[in-house]
């Protein structure tokens, strides 16, 4: 093995994590020879900020970058990019497909303009593409592919009618985005000849919507899971009506976005095969991952903007020259360590032998232990933030105040951090397989009696953790409304050892 390997990064866009299986046996292939993360979370459920968190290692509320249709992030932050820390380490830095470090949704323009832009986050070179719909009015690699070829007319006058129908795609697989960028990253592959080591960013920009594709439906649509706590055919609740097509049951929507995730596992499995021809396969880290999940139905909702298991969870797979028993005989390694986005700046730095300024304001823990399979510090809880002023979600019919929302996951608890008006579907808060779940909710506001029925709903099912400023006589109130034995009303504390303290006694 090289001293410093190859790192090769595979980002999707919208990919849930139960969507790895039988449909994308490439990746399936690729997580027997590494480990497959069972609780990796993404640090937003939003494109922009959660691809900005995973360059510069920071949260949305550091680094800036709270919602889409956003600038670049800082200066500052460009240059300290685990990109730019490889480049310094001696690395050949690519990027092939969508970046979303900026946003240049609708404005109309060629944003191969912005190739130098995108370079100062630490690339040597870059091919970028959009997302589908975003290239109806901007250009890009894939355009200028298509404009090659005479297409490029005929794609713009199609896309409104095919593409949010999941109509087939009216190109070769080749000739869609998914398709343009694997190839690329493939003749990428075959043609790299620089004796630097690599690290590659092969971006997909699906299965983000539209769900089609090239050729007939192969998925069928009664093999697919009931969403959760809605019809399959039912109205959609929240989240863009575009994001499915509205002629389609969501089964059938479904089944589309199986056939995208599959797309995207064909060209992974050819990206594996170059590397395995020119030898560097021995020699290459690969990680799997996508900025964020997606609803898919759920709840009713086909969005990602939600603090939901499907919509911060991501898939995560590790696979490489430094994982400990990759030859093993007995299945891939799952490993059910909290895991963040966040981890992998630290993990790519350390692997690469490349250094940093020591900086107490990165809060991500470096994998290379957990591969190795030695003991390591681990996560107790992992976080996500989300913000804008664009798409504030909307809650009991109004607008939540711009703000941060943040939601973090722990072992034992699933703790969201909500305003007073915030409602939760009971369904999510049943379904989900955790142990308990912790609300902070300012009960003194004047809406606590309002929402105690929804509170007691959850108790038929799970304990419920309060904490909140809470007087005593408050404690009383809500505690004999609600069944002490399945309920614990903390106080808000001042201090990580009166916290620590409260917790423990009420663990025993």
């Amino acid at each position: 093995m090289a001293d410093q390997p190859n790192i090769i990064l595979i980002l999707t866009d919208h990919f849930r994590p139960d969507a790895l299986g039988s449909s994308t046996p490439k990746l399936m292939s690729l997580a027997e020879r590494g480990v497959q993360f069972a609780n990796a979370y993404c640090a937003s459920p939003l494109c922009q900020p959660a691809r900005a968190s995973i360059i510069t290692g920071k949260f949305p509320s550091q680094h800036g970058i709270c919602g889409n249709q956003a600038g670049p992030i800082r200066s500052d932050l460009r240059a300290t990019t685990f990109m730019s820390h490889l480049q310094q380490a001696g690395y050949y830095t690519a990027l092939i497909g969508k970046h979303h470090f900026l946003d240049r949704f609708g404005i109309g323009m060629d944003v191969t303009e912005d190739d130098e832009l995108i370079k100062g986050c630490g690339f040597d070179s870059v091919l970028q593409v959009v997302d589908d719909d975003e290239n109806v009015h901007n250009d890009d690699a894939y355009t200028h592919h298509l404009q090659e070829k005479g297409l490029t007319e005929k794609f713009r006058r199609v896309f409104d009618e095919l593409a949010w129908e999941c109509k087939p795609h009216p190109f070769a697989e080749e000739d869609t985005p998914d398709g343009f960028i694997g190839h690329r990253g493939v003749e990428f592959i075959e043609d790299y000849d620089s004796s630097q080591p690599l690290y590659l960013n092969l971006s997909f920009i699906g299965p983000h919507p539209p769900y089609w594709h090239p050729g007939e439906l192969r998925h069928d649509p009664e093999a697919m899971s009931e969403p959760i706590g809605a019809t399959t055919d039912g109205p959609v609740r929240r989240g863009s009506v575009k994001y499915q097509a509205l002629s389609l049951t969501a089964k059938q929507n479904r089944a589309h976005y199986m056939d995208k995730c599959a797309l995207i596992d064909r060209w992974i499995g050819k990206l594996i095969n170059a590397l395995k021809q020119r030898g560097m396969l021995d020699d290459t880290l690969i990680v799997f991952t996508s900025d964020h999940g997606d609803n898919l139905g759920d709840f009713g909702i086909w969005d990602k903007r939600f603090f939901y298991e499907q919509c911060v969870g991501i898939p995560l797979i590790l696979a490489g020259p430094v994982i400990r028993g990759g030859d093993r005989r007995s299945g891939r390694r799952i490993s059910k360590a909290l895991v963040s986005h966040l981890d992998l700046y630290p993990t790519f730095l350390e692997l690469a032998g490349a250094s940093r300024k020591y900086d107490y304001t990165f809060w991500g823990l470096s994998l290379a232990s957990l591969l190795r399979a030695e003991a390591g510090t681990q996560h107790y809880a992992v976080f996500a933030e989300l913000a804008s002023a664009l798409m504030s979600p909307r809650l009991f019919g109004e607008f939540v105040a711009p703000a941060i929302h943040e939601m973090a996951r722990s072992f034992d608890t699933s703790v969201i951090h909500l305003h007073p008006s915030t409602y939760i579907p009971v369904e999510y808060l049943v379904e989900t397989s955790l142990s308990a779940i912790e609300l902070h909710i300012d009960f003194g506001g004047p809406r606590a009696e309002e929402l105690l029925p929804y509170y007691r709903k959850i108790l038929e099912h799970k304990p419920l953790i309060i904490w909140g400023d809470l007087a005593p006589e408050d404690f009383d109130f809500i505690a004999s409304k609600l069944d002490r034995r399945a309920l614990a009303l903390l106080p808000v504390v001042d201090s990580q050892e009166q916290a620590d303290q409260i917790w423990s006694r009420f663990k025993r």
